[in-house]
């Protein structure tokens, strides 16, 4: 869970450039997959894997530019014990 803790931020939106089908924007850039803007206060659950321990393409993200302000957030891992 990705938890975004700042006001006043232009760009540094979180990218998943293999989620979605349309544009999004990305550091003031139009690129191709989702982006989600840092709004302080909201919180973001996203999967890196599914429940068979295979990695999923949708859950590869990282950030965008920040053009103006400063960008801070806070990251919660979750984990799942195999099961036998």
């Amino acid at each position: 869970m990705l938890m975004y803790l700042s006001d006043g931020v232009e760009g540094g939106e979180t990218y998943f450039p293999m989620a979605g089908t349309g544009d999004c924007n990305c550091g003031g850039k139009i690129v191709k997959g989702k982006s989600v803007k840092p709004i302080k206060g909201d919180a973001m659950l996203f999967w890196s894997m599914g429940l068979d321990g295979q990695s999923d393409p949708n859950g590869i993200h990282g950030g965008c530019e920040v053009l103006s302000g400063e960008k801070w957030s806070a990251t919660k891992w979750m984990r799942q014990k195999p099961t036998f």
